[in-house]
């Protein structure tokens, strides 16, 4: 016969022995720490600011920076008319260069007279350099068909493009063989301001159909 009492300390024991067992079990399979929760996302960095120190006094000057672009270069100004009233000599100018030998260009027009373009600009620095026709087949007489005509102190008048009217004197006239012609100093880049006028002159050689000389007339600035 069992005793009641016993019976009951029997299962007592049983049940406390099944509930740690529950225990250590639900402990063993637990899931790891957060499982389940959302991570909240990464703080954003925190810009640092900066502590700029106070201006401290330099010893060098301050430089204002400027355009790396050049500079436009300044117009030219260019002459548009010359005229020698003692010769009633009034031309309208144009441009010229040097021809396929290397000469000076001459305007096809024998009523115009060329402008050496890379010589001076009248009254500035160096020589300025005009050459006109003494005459044409087509045209007759040229603009500096009077030329030869010239003495020292004659006015010669040039107009540039802007309005202003240069004014010179003539201070010399010589004719030269077209193949002596004083090249160094028909076209002098440097020194003071000199005018020079060039044009034909001499026998003409009727098998180069050209004239034999030059007649360069030179002019000072009228100051």
């Amino acid at each position: 016969m069992t005793v009641p009492w016993r019976r009951d300390a029997v299962l007592a024991l049983v049940l406390a022995v099944a509930g740690v067992a529950l225990v250590l079990v639900w402990w063993a399979a637990r899931p790891p720490a957060g499982v389940g929760r959302v991570a909240a996302p990464p703080a954003a960095p925190v810009a640092a600011t900066a502590v700029e120190p106070p201006p401290a006094s330099s010893p060098f000057p301050t430089v204002t920076a400027r355009p790396a672009a050049p500079a436009p270069p300044a117009p030219v100004l260019a002459p548009e008319g010359i005229s020698l009233a003692a010769q009633r000599i009034s031309a309208p100018v144009v441009d010229v260069g040097v021809d396929d030998r290397g000469l000076l260009e001459v305007p096809r027009d024998g009523d115009d007279v060329g402008w050496y373009r890379w010589s001076a600009v009248p009254g500035e620095p160096g020589t300025a350099v005009f050459a006109g026709h003494v005459d044409t087949l087509r045209d007759g007489p040229g603009a500096f068909f009077p030329l030869e005509d010239t003495q020292v102190g004659d006015r010669i008048s040039v107009s540039l493009v802007d309005g202003s009217v240069r004014e010179f004197a003539v201070t010399g006239r010589a004719s030269f063989p077209k193949r002596t012609l004083p090249v160094d100093t028909v076209f002098r880049r440097g020194g003071p301001p000199q005018l020079v006028l060039v044009t034909c002159s001499g026998p003409f050689d009727e098998e180069t159909r050209s004239y034999e000389e030059n007649l360069v007339v030179t002019a000072d600035p009228v100051r």
